[in-house]
């Protein structure tokens, strides 16, 4: 593990390790086979994008003995759907040895993800999924290379193996502008609670706040004098709590919900229906109104039981500041679709998001001015202040 650069793994594969050097020696690395990947080509079409990335990538992790039976033992990891998740989260991807050649370690992982493909394929199909579909999950969840090589000034890479589960779990899917993720809890730190006129209250649960009523320890925030937890308090006769503001920040202020009056609609950890922006082209409101409608029509036809009250969207382009900084813009027109929840945060997304910059190695001052979106967030930067990623919600009217 030390010698492919891989610094933590689950305990658990020191049991299976011996199994896995074992189909090693016996079969050499299968994951990395060139017949293997033609194979899944033929079936799913799922290397148009990145084919000759993935088959340079075996062709060296064929020659490199220690990274083969690392591969080896990661496919096999990821075939165990007992463990996978809990694998996953005590597993750190290999980074590139001093002298080695970059391109097999970084695209390990990717690689491991082509082993669960056939495998993936079958699950999809059992959910009762178009091969269309089918086909287009297994292809993102290949082509989740696109963000490394995005971020990475066009080296080529693999780092979101986590993310591209969803995918294969069919969990998460791309409906015209938006990817649409199913099955995910509700992340506001709230209780949502709604009356028959149709109005609607969010309850603070969980939060320690500032005294500004944001979430103490935000950049900004981070002064904790004058801080209070939001608690949520039930009784018999209903809730008492504090609400959350039209900018996302908390009401120092209790108030009380009646049972009579006022039922809960989703609570922290809930599923609700999670929205996703890809950086792929306009975020227009005529784009996002045709995926919201599809979404409903392919959610009543596969997955008819989930439930859909709710849909939400963790992210920097929920801070109400961007409807004030880029009021004509297509990315205020999507802020005012939510209502916004405060959340812990370090006020650094745009820097990966809009920059490119996944780490802060960077100064302000050097960043680009080339679309008005940089040139806007550059300069609020400048100004001594942040863009905040914030929970963003609104209620299904259908």
């Amino acid at each position: 593990m030390a010698r492919v650069g891989c610094t933590r793994y689950p305990q658990r594969w020191d049991r299976l390790f011996e199994k896995a050097m074992d189909r090693y020696d016996r079969e050499g690395c299968f994951a990395a086979d060139a017949a293997f990947l033609d194979g899944l080509e033929e079936r799913y079409g799922c290397f148009a994008k990145h084919g000759a990335i993935y088959r340079a990538a075996a062709a060296q992790v064929r020659q490199e003995e220690d990274l083969g039976r690392f591969l080896t033992l990661l496919s096999m990891a990821l075939a165990d759907q007992t463990h996978k998740w809990e694998d996953l989260r005590a597993f750190t991807r290999p980074h590139t040895p001093a002298g080695k050649t970059p391109l097999g370690y970084e695209m390990v992982t990717g690689l491991a993800l082509c082993s669960q493909l056939d495998g993936a394929a079958a699950h999809l199909r059992k959910l009762g999924l178009p091969e269309s579909v089918v086909r287009q999950n297994l292809t993102l969840a290949v082509n989740s290379a696109d963000t490394y090589i995005r971020t990475h000034k066009g080296q080529p890479g693999f780092d979101l193996l986590n993310w591209a589960q969803l995918y294969l779990e069919g969990k998460l899917f791309w409906i015209d502008r938006l990817e649409i993720e199913l099955f995910g809890g509700f992340e506001g730190r709230a209780a949502v609670f709604t009356n028959q006129e149709g109005k609607w209250v969010a309850l603070a649960r969980g939060i320690t706040l500032h005294k500004s009523g944001y979430a103490l320890g935000s950049v900004h925030y981070e002064d904790p004098e004058g801080s209070w937890t939001g608690e949520l308090t039930e009784t018999a006769e209903g809730w008492e709590g504090y609400p959350y503001l039209e900018n996302g920040a908390v009401s120092g202020e209790k108030c009380f919900l009646s049972r009579k009056d006022w039922e809960l609609l989703v609570d922290r950890g809930d599923p609700v229906i999670r929205l996703h922006i890809p950086p792929t082209g306009p975020l227009t409101p005529e784009l996002v109104d045709r995926t919201l409608y599809r979404t409903e029509q392919f959610l009543k036809t596969y997955f008819p039981d989930h439930p859909r009250a709710v849909y939400t969207c963790a992210s920097w382009l929920m801070d109400p500041q961007l409807e004030t900084l880029l009021p004509r813009s297509n990315i205020g027109a999507f802020g005012r679709r939510f209502a916004k929840l405060t959340i812990p945060n370090n006020g650094r997304s745009v820097f990966n998001f809009v920059f490119h910059k996944p780490d802060m190695d960077f100064s302000i001052e050097e960043l680009p001015e080339t679309t008005k979106l940089e040139k806007v967030l550059k300069h609020h930067y400048l100004d001594g202040k942040a863009i905040y990623a914030m929970v963003g919600f609104f209620i299904n009217k259908e």
